[in-house]
């Protein structure tokens, strides 16, 4: 069943908000494959950790696409998040479905049925999962069910449920409710399913290494994408009390944002016909650094991480393109997923991710 994605009226939303996830997007250019340009001397050099959904295995290839890696996860379909553990574990999320944890060979060692649907994050020996399950909110909507964001806490180690707090419950309490979208008298059917009112597609939790810099970034504290209310915010990692807001007339259906070792914030804004890079200074509110092209747009999805050497790794996910731009913007990197349908249709990439090669232990073996 279809959901019902809500957000503030704003912009061009009603045509965006019948869209549903897509697996590849037709390339014109469907004879590019793999890595398209590589600038040895300014590139960051690692391995790439990468899912494509045509495809069963999750891959690690080196710099110029060769394959290093590979992990068999059985079955493959609705796998919308792969994460690499340095001991050459990986953590799969099944759309709506599960987490599992699978090992080097491809081996289940847990698998948690908890309604997962985007990225997770590893904190110590607990992860961070956004969660969802259709409920009905009668003060959203009387008749209609909601979809309730949730964060559940999940062992390392075996999977094991810790605890779990309520998104829905989190902004209707906090001064910017106002910002979900106002349904109640709204008339649905059934057939309209239910109602997607924040869509959280990221949480990060702050390690407190920047604590000194300011009580924002406070051990525990929570980095959170709220993507229908185009907003991030951060959490108090106890009471869960908004301190922190920004994105409501900046964004526009963004993913994947992360506090950066200088205390800003990196992310990846979809936009409308165009997307975008930015890195914002939470203290300030100001965008200190921006990437932009004409040819950039992934409508539904997008990541991005800074590398060691200052460059940042774009993952253009609908298009399953990733590049690797310098400060100037530069590109010194490129890789066209090699996944391509028939008909020219290029299979998507939900992330990529570089490693350094020295910090996965498990390639020694």
């Amino acid at each position: 069943m279809p959901y019902t994605w809500l957000q503030p009226k704003s912009r061009a939303f009603d045509d965006l908000r019948a869209l549903s996830y897509v697996s590849s997007t037709f390339d014109a250019n469907a004879d590019r494959m793999g890595v398209q340009l590589h600038d040895a001397e300014r590139a960051f050099q690692g391995l790439n950790f990468y899912y494509s959904a045509f495809q069963t295995p999750v891959l690690l290839v080196d710099m110029d696409g060769t394959e290093v890696w590979r992990w068999e996860v059985d079955p493959a379909p609705n796998i919308s998040h792969a994460e690499l553990l340095p001991d050459g574990d990986v953590l799969v999320v099944r759309f709506d479905s599960e987490v599992l944890r699978v090992d080097a060979a491809g081996e289940v060692r847990w698998r948690a049925a908890v309604g997962a649907h985007h990225g997770v994050w590893v904190d110590g020996d607990e992860l961070f999962v956004p969660t969802r399950r259709s409920v009905l909110i009668p003060a959203i909507h009387a008749t209609q069910p909601t979809l309730e964001d949730r964060l559940t806490v999940l062992r390392l180690e075996d999977g094991e449920v810790l605890r779990e707090v309520s998104f829905v419950d989190i902004v209707r309490r906090s001064p910017y409710a106002f910002l979900m979208a106002a349904v109640a008298a709204n008339e649905y059917v059934a057939d309209d399913g239910p109602l997607d009112v924040l869509h959280v597609n990221h949480v990060e939790v702050f390690d407190g290494s920047l604590a000194v810099v300011d009580p924002l970034f406070a051990r525990g504290n929570l980095l959170v994408s709220m993507r229908h209310l185009n907003a991030i915010m951060i959490l108090d990692g106890e009471s869960h009390d908004v301190l922190w807001i920004w994105g409501p007339s900046n964004l526009y259906l963004q993913h994947h944002p992360q506090l950066l070792p200088d205390g800003r914030i990196l992310l990846f804004d979809n936009g409308i016909v165009r997307s975008r890079v930015l890195e914002v200074n939470p203290l300030t509110r100001q965008v200190d650094w921006e990437y932009e092209d004409d040819e950039l747009y992934s409508a539904l999805r997008g990541s991005v991480q800074r590398l060691p050497n200052g460059n940042t790794l774009i993952t253009e996910s609908d298009t399953g393109y990733v590049f690797e731009v310098t400060r100037a913007g530069e590109t010194v990197w490129e890789f066209a997923n090699p996944e391509v349908g028939a008909g020219g249709e290029r299979s998507v990439i939900w992330r990529m991710t570089r490693h350094r090669a020295a910090d996965l232990s498990f390639l020694d073996r």
